[in-house]
């Protein structure tokens, strides 16, 4: 049985610069996509029982559905999973997309939603190619304020080229006088095919370091995470705390991925594959590789794993790991803070995160 639903609505308004996610600007399909969505939930609640905990829309832009696509889906959803039953039902959203009226419907089944603003400041959100106006991001904002959705993220992205810590305490500065309730901090990176690679931009990782650590010592929001921080624990993301600790994950949609406790499968990123349930990439690994795996994601968190939490999944592996975190901190002694009965990761372990994973896997 699957304890989380994740929904990929793979659609955009415009493709940002720096995007890697599977997203498409051409809308012709998505009444058929909407319509191929909510026949697979139904069939896999038939033949795997719909007690899910979390619910997490993602993409794309789920927010640029139109007013009757939205509650479409959500009425939908809601006839099958009885979302009320559910603990956390998340939506991502863009700020230009938001309007009174999906607000409107999405305070009838959401209580948590992400925004991307990605900067404030509108020369650093050029240099992304994002496409969005200082005044869509002041009016989002307000109706979000005057909803009855009060777990409320904005994700901001860091170590934009030019960027400076002031210009980066200001992007905080405004999310904590939005009044958000969590805050995400990615750090660029350039893709692989996406329009920034090809503009040959490259990362200045002293600048990434410096405001890492501005986010970190915020002083409003406390991190959780390697990205993410909240005012407290109860605005916490519990869908993705639930899936870096190895929780299944029963993935619906374009590029959606599902990990049903040994095995992880991704459909097709492609909207005719999906919609004839063609091209469904199987990634089928050891149980030692994904046992690697479940207990290096889940140290990109702050809590990390304790001896008993690991070992309710993996009996009797806690040591395994132990050992080699005893072996990892004669070279890294700044990384870890570990005894017998915990491992966790500095703030500046991670900061490095990507060396620790690959010694771990």
């Amino acid at each position: 049985m699957f304890e989380n639903l994740y929904i990929h609505i793979p659609f955009c308004r415009k493709k940002c610069d720096y995007c890697a996610f599977f997203s498409v600007t051409d809308y012709s399909q998505c009444d058929k996509v909407l319509t191929k969505i909510i026949e697979d939930i139904r069939k896999q609640c038939e033949l795997n029982g719909k007690k899910f905990d979390t619910l997490y829309l993602g993409g794309g832009t789920p927010t640029l559905l139109s007013e009757k696509q939205l509650e479409y889906l959500f009425a939908n959803l809601d006839d099958i999973l009885t979302l009320k039953n559910l603990s956390e039902i998340s939506i991502e959203a863009n700020p230009e997309t938001l309007t009174k009226g999906k607000i409107a419907i999405l305070s009838n089944y959401v209580n948590r939603l992400s925004m991307g603003v990605q900067s404030f400041n509108a020369d650093l959100r050029k240099i992304l190619g994002r496409d969005c106006s200082n005044q869509a991001i002041s009016q989002a904002i307000d109706l979000i304020h005057n909803s009855s959705i009060k777990n409320f993220n904005i994700d901001l992205i860091y170590a934009i080229p030019s960027q400076t810590a002031a210009d980066f305490i200001a992007d905080i500065n405004e999310v904590k006088k939005a009044g958000a309730t969590h805050l995400s901090c990615y750090n660029l990176t350039i893709e692989e095919q996406t329009a920034l690679a090809a503009k040959e931009i490259s990362i200045d990782e002293d600048n990434s370091c410096e405001l890492y650590q501005i986010a970190v010592n915020n002083g409003y929001f406390k991190q959780y995470e390697v990205s993410n921080y909240a005012i407290n624990e109860q605005y916490q993301c519990r869908h993705n705390k639930n899936i870096w600790r190895g929780g299944t994950l029963l993935g619906i949609g374009p590029a959606a991925s599902s990990f049903d406790g040994k095995n992880r499968f991704t459909q097709s990123y492609s909207i005719d594959n999906y919609l004839h349930d063609k091209a469904i990439d199987y990634d089928i690994i050891s149980k030692i590789e994904r046992r690697n795996e479940i207990f290096a994601v889940n140290l990109r968190t702050c809590a990390g794993w304790t001896r008993s939490d690991f070992e309710s999944i993996y009996p009797d592996a806690f040591d395994f790991y132990l050992a080699k975190i005893r072996e990892s901190a004669k070279i890294y002694p700044d990384f870890f803070d570990y005894d017998s009965n915990h491992i966790t990761l500095t703030s500046q372990g991670l900061l490095f995160w990507d060396e620790v994973a690959s010694e771990l896997l």
